[in-house]
């Protein structure tokens, strides 16, 4: 223990604040001296890992690099192929949900135009005796008629069993 305190280098150690520290507490020093003895092998080991891995790294950096752009180049374009088919069936759909919605709004408006006129000349020319609310929005308000009699209410039923016909044919 004589030989270590006469090293230059440890009585440097011994007289700085750390040292005298680590000397007045000598199982500190046993905990620090082990820790460093013991974490010598995995951080070597570490280092040499470090400088295989670049080494490798640098000489197989090109390989690599090819080889990760071309497993990244076919992910790409598998799916863009798949957006591309989606794309595809989703603006059928639109297309086929717009000619068919457009098709029967089209059909049902010229069948009510058709209806709505045969209404309105069935009612001022053939019947006056029809309440006019009947065909402007208020279907059943029979308050408002005079007229008890049921000859209009046989008349619209006779116009609409015909209208049917015609919009079944």
């Amino acid at each position: 223990m004589e030989n270590l305190h006469c090293d230059p280098r440890v009585e440097e150690l011994l007289n700085t604040k750390l040292g005298k520290y680590l000397s007045e507490h000598p199982f500190l020093a046993v905990v620090l001296l082990v820790f460093g003895v013991t974490s010598a092998l995995p951080i070597g080991l570490f280092l040499i890992f470090a400088a295989v891995t670049s080494i490798a790294v640098t000489v197989s950096f090109v390989f690599v690099e090819v080889f990760l752009l071309l497993i990244a180049g076919t992910t790409l374009l598998c799916v863009l192929v798949c957006l591309v088919v989606v794309a595809f069936w989703v603006s059928c759909v639109l297309s086929a949900s717009y000619i068919i919605i457009s098709h029967g709004l089209n059909y049902f408006s010229i069948r009510y135009s058709i209806f709505y006129k045969n209404v309105h000349n069935f009612t001022s020319v053939l019947h006056t005796d029809m309440p006019p609310e009947l065909f402007q929005g208020i279907w059943w308000q029979p308050a408002k008629w005079r007229d008890n009699s049921d000859s209009w209410l046989l008349k619209l039923h006779i116009l609409l069993a015909a209208e049917m016909t015609n919009l079944a044919g």
